[in-house]
C-alpha cells in the first residue's frame, strides 16, 4: 500500500515564482503546466496498459521536473516513484500508482487552477 502525505502544493514554491515574476508570469507557469502535465499523465495512463515501461520511465521524469517547479509535491513524489519502478522493471504496483497519479493530478490541476 503506496501512502502519500497530503501536501498537494507547496505555497512556499508558489510565493517564490510571484517573488520571481507577477501575477501573469505564476499565470503562465500553470497554464503551461496544465497542458504538459495533462498529456504526459495520459501518456502514463497509455503506457501503462501497453505496459512501456520505457514511455512511463521518460514521462514520469519529464512531469516530476514540472511538478516540483511548481510545488506540486505529492504528484511529483508519485511520478518518483513511477519513474524508479519503471526503470527496476517493477510491475506489481504499475496500476495503483497510475491511478494514484490520476487522482492526485486532478486534485492539483483543481488547487493550481485557483491560483490563477
Amino acid at each position: 500500500e503506496v501512502t502519500f502525505m497530503a501536501n498537494i502544493i507547496d505555497m512556499d514554491v508558489i510565493d517564490g515564482l510571484k517573488e520571481v515574476g507577477d501575477q501573469d508570469f505564476l499565470i503562465e507557469l500553470i497554464d503551461l503546466f496544465l497542458t504538459q502535465a495533462k498529456e504526459l499523465v495520459e501518456s502514463i495512463n497509455q503506457a501503462s496498459k501497453a505496459q512501456d515501461l520505457d514511455i512511463i520511465n521518460k514521462s514520469a521524469h519529464k512531469l516530476k521536473g514540472s511538478c516540483l517547479n511548481l510545488g506540486a509535491n505529492d504528484m511529483g513524489e508519485i511520478c518518483q516513484k513511477l519513474e524508479s519502478d519503471a526503470k527496476e522493471n517493477k510491475l506489481d504496483n504499475l496500476n495503483e500508482l497510475v491511478e494514484k497519479l490520476h487522482s492526485i493530478s486532478v486534485e492539483t490541476f483543481s488547487e493550481l487552477t485557483k491560483l490563477k
